[in-house]
């Protein structure tokens, strides 16, 4: 082998036959006889010797390919193994041509090389479809191999999908599952796209999470079947989905009752506030008044008066709810944790605003966001998001417009700085309503509903998406220019599109008809009929007569309604509107 090394194949070829002559006859040891064996063949062939590298190739791969649990003891296996996949799919021997792939990318996978070992682990993918079970190709998971080498080629989408055809089998424990979940987990903070400082567990991760859970709960680890409930209980809660929560959020809780490490106290003041979170205060403050009886810890009582006048004040009890808030204020000074100082001061801000207090709202949500500027953290950044917002709310129900518009803008700068999608969402939301509401600047709103699109998109929000686009639409359309008639166009078609790939045909008619609107704005008049036809099409695959008809007289309306080649409404009117009107009977329509 040193020999080959240096590319003495003449002498390697010396001592491999004599190596050979030695072993001659005896199996005791397969792997040093095959490695022997293939190594000879490998020199045979690279000295051109036909005659005998033919036989000592097919021995030394009946080897490769007949011993179970093989281990690779040089590259030179990868020349006989391609040999022999040639001759596998020339002969269509599809066992034959899995095993060799398989083997050549355990190969490729041994030594690193995950990028080569790709199209053949491939390859033995699409070759296990041909044959009703994938346990007759493959000993592993394919799917398993392919998300991990895919993340390593940094392909995110297709890492994902290969993870999410994986066997369950192929895990079988919750530790495995565990892997798994951790493994979506990473991606996503590669992808960073719900930013990196709300710890979020992407809603990919759930079913992994769930399939530990219910794995968990054949070992008598408490520790791990708590904080797996917990950890399903934060992932329901981020998508709004409490009762869910609350279920799992319970389970955690009793497991946490068996466990001293003081963990039942976080998990407890979670519980209560899921069910603030789902309009459940009575539950919620019967927890609470039980943690404030059992803890000791000022800086728990702190949070627990807090999250009380949270509760009291979802009963309509500001009375109780303010007196608490005082109580959390003078705790989190006594403790000095300028965190709990800020929360607090912010609550009690909030909470007079309900009361409709007008001097003190300003006061303490200052005090509040003073406190937050101090620290240097990320959940500072988003708490200060929180508190601008309720600011910019309270100088707008006061009159005082620019110094709510600035608050607004204010925080919208810090939800991006803090890379912070959802935030984001919150603020352009209330300047978005600020503008077309108290200001009434069309222009400038559009400005903040296209950085609202972009986000729907970012979170893959297809609802959100898709009525972003419909108000854009819209509100480019009542602009009347010729560029303003354009990006309506555009957004109209990018709708168009979403419906035709959801299947949504009622929107899909009203977005042809749309589009064929604003091209007989722009005076394309050769493009208008085509869309209303195209719409009316559309309508009738509903089977809906009230709706087709409706169609036939808004494509109708159009022409009627506009200054050019108004005849074109009669068609629409006598060939569509009006028999459909008869046929449904409804006489307003057809006079």
């Amino acid at each position: 082998r040193l020999c080959a090394k240096r590319l003495r194949f003449s002498q390697a070829r010396v001592y491999f036959e004599e190596a050979m002559t030695v072993a001659q006859g005896t199996f005791s040891d397969l792997y040093l006889l095959t490695s022997l064996y293939v190594n000879l063949a490998s020199v045979y062939l690279k000295l051109k010797m036909k005659e005998k590298s033919q036989t000592l190739v097919e021995k030394a791969a009946t080897l490769l390919l007949c011993i179970p649990c093989h281990v690779f003891s040089s590259e030179n296996e990868l020349e006989i193994l391609n040999i022999f996949l040639k001759k596998a799919m020339i002969a269509d021997d599809y066992l034959l041509e899995a095993r060799v792939c398989f083997l050549i990318s355990k190969l490729f996978l041994q030594i690193g090389k995950s990028e080569e070992a790709l199209p053949f682990v491939e390859h033995l993918q699409l070759l296990s479809n041909k044959f009703s079970s994938q346990s007759t190709i493959a000993p592993v998971d394919l799917h398993l191999i392919l998300s991990s080498v895919y993340n390593k080629k940094c392909l995110p989408e297709l890492t994902l999908a290969a993870l999410r055809f994986a066997r369950f089998a192929s895990s079988g424990t919750w530790f495995g599952s565990l892997q798994k979940a951790n493994f979506v987990i990473e991606i996503f903070s590669k992808l960073n796209t719900q930013g990196s400082c709300n710890g979020a567990i992407p809603t990919q991760a759930a079913v992994y999470l769930q399939e530990a859970s219910d794995l968990s709960n054949s070992t008598a680890n408490v520790n791990i079947q708590r904080d797996l409930y917990f950890a399903l209980a934060n992932l329901y809660q981020q998508y709004k989905s409490y009762e869910r929560a609350i279920h799992y959020m319970t389970k955690s809780a009793k497991r946490a009752k068996h466990i001293s490490d003081g963990e039942a106290f976080r998990i407890s003041l979670f519980l209560a506030w899921l069910y603030i979170l789902n309009n459940q205060s009575m539950a919620a403050s019967e927890i609470l008044n039980f943690l404030l009886e059992s803890s000791h810890s000022p800086v728990q009582r702190g949070v627990v008066y807090n999250m009380l006048a949270i509760s009291l004040r979802k009963k309509i009890r500001l009375k109780e709810a303010l007196g608490n808030c005082v109580c959390a204020i003078k705790t989190a000074e006594e403790t000095g944790i300028k965190q709990n100082q800020a929360i607090a001061h912010a609550n009690f801000g909030s909470l007079t605003m309900c009361c409709k207090i007008l001097t003190l709202p300003e006061r303490y949500l200052r005090k509040s966001l003073n406190l937050y500027l101090e620290l240097q953290d990320c959940s500072s950044e988003l708490g200060c998001v929180q508190v601008l917002l309720c600011l910019g709310q309270y100088y707008v129900d006061r009159g005082l417009r620019e110094d709510g518009r600035l608050t607004y803008e204010l925080a919208l700068l810090t939800a991006m700085r803090a890379n912070s999608i959802h935030y984001q969402v919150q603020a352009i939301e209330r300047l978005c309503s600020f503008y077309e509401k108290i200001i009434h600047d069309k222009w400038q709103c559009s400005i903040y509903y296209e950085h609202w699109l972009m986000l729907s998109q970012k979170l893959k929000d297809k609802e959100q998406e898709m009525e972003m686009l419909n108000i854009l639409s819209h509100l480019h359309l009542s602009f009347n220019t010729e560029s303003s008639y354009r990006l309506s166009l555009d957004y109209t078609k990018q709708s168009l599109k979403n419906f035709i790939d959801l299947g949504m045909q009622t929107k899909e008619a009203e977005a042809w008809l749309l589009a064929g609107k604003i091209y007989y704005m722009m005076e394309k008049d050769e493009l208008v009929e085509l869309y209303f036809q195209a719409a009316i099409q559309t309508a009738q695959r509903m089977e809906d007569l009230h709706f087709t008809m409706k169609i036939n007289e808004a494509a109708g309306d159009v022409f009627y309604n506009g200054r050019r080649e108004r005849e074109k409404a009669t068609s629409f009117y006598r060939d569509g509107a009006v028999p459909l009107a008869r046929m449904t009977g409804d006489t307003d329509v057809e006079l």
